[in-house]
C-alpha cells in the first residue's frame, strides 16, 4: 500500500488509541486489506453516504479482554455484493437500465474488475447478472398481479412486447402465461 496522508484524530479509549480517518471507499479496501496482512486486531466503523440520504454503518471485530476475537472480521468482499445488490435494487425499483461503468463508479472499482467478480462468483458478465435480477423482479411483480404493461413500464421497457419476449426467453412462458400458472398453483385456481 502506497503512504497516504489521512486527516485523522487520536483519542485514547480504555488505554487504547483511537483513531479516525475519513477516506474514501477505493481507499478503504487498500487500507483494510494492509490491517488483515499485517495481523493488527482493528475495530472500523465506517458510513458512506448512498445516494445523499441513506447512511451504512458496519463495525468490525475487537479482541476481547483475554484477546480472543469474538465477532468474525469484516469482509471487503461482502461490502461489495451488498452495495452491488442494493444498488441494482435501487435501479429496478426506478426503472432506470445502469451501464457497469455507473454501478462501478458508485461502488469506487473499476467496472472491468467489477465485471470479472460477477464473472467468478455467477459465471455471467454483468448485463446478464443485471438482467436475470430484472427477470427476476419482474416475475415478482407478475405474482403480485401487476398486469405485463405495468411491469415493463415499471422495469423500463419502452415497448411491451420487447419486455414479453425477453420475459419468454428468460421463463419460456409469456408474461400473462407465468401469471395464470402462478394464480394456478399458489391460489388454486382451474
Amino acid at each position: 500500500m502506497k503512504a497516504m496522508n489521512l486527516p485523522s484524530q487520536n483519542t485514547p479509549i480504555n488505554g487504547k488509541t483511537q483513531i479516525i480517518l475519513s477516506v474514501e471507499v477505493k481507499d478503504l479496501s487498500q487500507i483494510i486489506t494492509t490491517l488483515f496482512q499485517t495481523g493488527v486486531y482493528f475495530k472500523l466503523n465506517y458510513s458512506c453516504s448512498l445516494d445523499n440520504n441513506e447512511q451504512t454503518r458496519v463495525t468490525a471485530p475487537l479482541p476481547s479482554a483475554n484477546g480472543s476475537i469474538v465477532e468474525r472480521r469484516p469482509n471487503i468482499q461482502d461490502f461489495f455484493w451488498d452495495r452491488l445488490d442494493r444498488l441494482i435494487n435501487e435501479y429496478l425499483e426506478n426503472g432506470v437500465i445502469p451501464t457497469i461503468e455507473v454501478i462501478a463508479e458508485k461502488i469506487g472499482i473499476k467496472s472491468n474488475s467489477m465485471n470479472a467478480k460477477i464473472q467468478n462468483k455467477y459465471g455471467k458478465t454483468f448485463y446478464q447478472y443485471y438482467l436475470e435480477r430484472k427477470m427476476n423482479y419482474a416475475a415478482e411483480l407478475l405474482k403480485m398481479g401487476y398486469t405485463a404493461q405495468k411491469v415493463s413500464d415499471a422495469i423500463g421497457y419502452t415497448h411491451p412486447i420487447k419486455f414479453s419476449k425477453m420475459f419468454q426467453k428468460h421463463f419460456q412462458l409469456t408474461p400473462k402465461k407465468f401469471q395464470q400458472n402462478f394464480a394456478e398453483k399458489n391460489l388454486g385456481i382451474r
